[in-house]
C-alpha cells in the first residue's frame, strides 16, 4: 500500500510539459522528425542506406583523411564523426566546439589553418556564383545524389491516411484558438506563430490564390508560401516602418491592440493575422511603401504608385477602393476569420498618412473567396505539406481541374489559327 502511494503522489508531481513544448515550437520539430522516421520505416527494416548516408560519410571521410590512417581507437573515430556533423549542421568553425566542450582555445595555429579553408571556401563560392561560363555538361546526376534526390512519392493509401490525420490536427477547440492568439501575440518573434501558421493558407496569400486564372498552375504560389525566405528591401522598410505608423494613429487617438493569430472556425485550414485591432470589432492594416517614401499617400495614388484605390483621370481626383486589388482580399479574408466588423486601412509616408475604413462584406467572401481557397488548399497546398516534392526535385501536384483548363485553352488556340 506504501508503494501504491508514493507512485500515485509521484504521478500527481509530474509536470505536463506539452504546453512548453507547443509554444517553444520544439514539439512540431519533433512530429516533423517522427514522421520522417515513419516515411523511411521500411528502408531502416531493410537497412538500406540513402543518399543522406552517403553524403554523410563523404564528410567524415574529409575530417578522418579518408583510409589512409587508423582512428578506430579509443572512440577517436567516433569523437571525428561528432565533429563532422556539428561542423555540417552549424556552419562553424570546429576550434568554437573545442573552446565551448574545455573551456580552452585548441591554439592560434588550429584557429587561423580553419579559418584560410573557410575564406577560401567563401571565395570559391562566389567565384562561381558569379562565373557566366556556360557549362559543357548538364548536371543530370543532381536529381539522383545527395540531399534533394529524387524518389517516389507516397503509395495512394498511405498519402489518404496521412491527409486525414494532417486535417484532423489543423482542427482546434475555441479553448485552443484562443491560446493560439494570445501566445502568438509576438508574430514572427513566436515560435508557435511560425509553427501554426506553416501549416495554414494565410490571409496575406488570399488575393493571389482568389486572382489566380483556372489554366494557371499552382506552382509559384505554393513555392512561394513553403519555400521562399526573400525578404526584399520593401519588405524591410515596410515592417521598420510600421511603428511609425502606429505612433501616429496613437496621437489622432485610435488605439491598437497587437495581434496574433486568428484560425477560421469553420476551415481551419484557413488563418489571418491582422497589423493590430481597434476595441472588439475592428482590425488594422498598415502598409508602409517603400516606393512612395518622398510622396505623401494621395500623391502616390495618383501617381499610380498605389492601385489600391481608383482615380479620376479626367479630374485627377481619387475615388473608391478597388475590390479586386489583392489587398481587398486579404483584408476581407482577415475580417471573417477574425470575426470583426471592420478593418481601418492606413497607408503611411513620412510626408503624410491616408486611413480608410473598409466594412466586412460576406457575400464577397461566399461568391470571390471560400471555394477557390478551400479548393486551393486541398488540391495544392495539402499535398505538398504531407508528401513535400520540391525537396526531392520533382514538379509540383496540379489537380486534374488545371490540367483540363491548361489542356481547353491549347484547343481554342489550335482552332483560332
Amino acid at each position: 500500500m506504501k508503494i501504491v502511494n508514493r507512485i500515485s503522489a509521484a504521478i500527481k508531481k509530474d509536470k505536463n510539459y506539452m504546453t512548453g513544448l507547443k509554444t517553444s515550437g520544439l514539439l512540431c520539430r519533433l512530429l516533423d522528425v517522427l514522421n520522417s522516421l515513419s516515411d523511411h520505416a521500411r528502408s531502416l527494416i531493410k537497412d538500406v542506406s540513402s543518399n543522406k548516408v552517403e553524403e554523410f560519410n563523404s564528410i567524415v571521410s574529409k575530417f578522418i583523411g579518408g583510409k589512409r590512417i587508423n582512428y578506430c581507437l579509443k572512440r577517436s573515430y567516433q569523437a571525428r564523426c561528432c565533429a563532422a556533423v556539428v561542423a555540417h549542421n552549424s556552419k562553424t568553425p570546429v576550434y568554437k566546439l573545442h573552446r565551448s566542450m574545455f573551456n580552452c582555445s585548441p591554439g592560434g595555429v588550429s584557429k587561423r589553418s580553419e579559418e584560410r579553408k573557410a575564406a577560401r571556401r567563401a571565395r570559391d563560392s562566389l567565384r562561381k556564383k558569379n562565373c557566366t561560363r556556360k557549362r559543357l555538361f548538364s548536371p543530370v546526376d543532381a536529381v539522383s545524389y545527395g540531399s534533394n534526390a529524387q524518389k517516389p512519392d507516397l503509395d495512394s493509401e498511405t498519402f489518404k491516411i496521412k491527409k486525414e490525420k494532417f486535417i484532423n490536427n489543423l482542427a482546434v477547440s475555441k479553448e485552443e484558438a484562443h491560446r493560439i492568439l494570445m501566445e502568438t501575440a509576438l508574430q514572427s518573434l513566436s515560435h508557435l506563430w511560425i509553427e501554426e501558421r506553416r501549416k495554414r493558407l494565410t490571409a496575406s496569400n488570399f488575393g493571389f490564390v482568389c486572382n489566380r486564372l483556372p489554366h494557371t498552375k499552382c506552382d509559384s504560389i505554393v513555392k512561394k508560401i513553403l519555400y521562399s525566405n526573400f525578404e526584399s528591401s520593401g519588405m524591410k522598410y515596410g515592417k521598420k516602418r510600421e511603428k511609425d505608423a502606429i505612433e501616429e494613429l496613437k496621437k489622432m487617438g485610435i488605439k491598437i491592440k497587437s495581434s496574433g493569430l486568428f484560425i477560421d472556425e469553420n476551415l481551419p485550414f484557413l488563418a489571418a493575422t491582422p497589423d493590430g485591432l481597434i476595441d472588439d470589432d475592428g482590425t488594422v492594416e498598415i502598409k508602409c511603401p517603400s516606393s512612395c517614401s518622398d510622396l505623401t499617400p494621395e500623391e502616390s495614388i495618383l501617381k499610380r504608385k498605389i492601385t489600391f484605390w481608383t482615380i479620376d483621370k479626367k479630374n485627377n481626383k481619387i475615388k473608391g477602393i478597388n475590390p479586386k486589388h489583392l489587398y481587398y482580399f486579404e483584408i476581407q479574408g482577415q475580417l471573417h476569420i477574425s470575426k470583426r466588423k471592420y478593418c481601418l486601412f492606413v497607408v503611411w509616408t513620412p510626408h503624410g498618412i491616408k486611413l480608410e475604413r473598409i466594412d466586412i462584406d460576406d457575400e464577397f467572401w461566399a461568391a470571390q473567396m471560400e471555394n477557390k481557397l478551400t479548393k486551393f488548399y486541398l488540391d495544392c497546398l495539402l499535398p505538398e505539406l504531407i508528401d513535400p516534392r520540391y525537396p526531392r526535385s520533382l514538379p509540383f501536384r496540379n489537380p486534374q481541374c488545371i490540367l483540363d483548363a491548361q489542356k481547353l485553352r491549347e484547343e481554342k488556340k489550335i482552332v483560332t489559327e
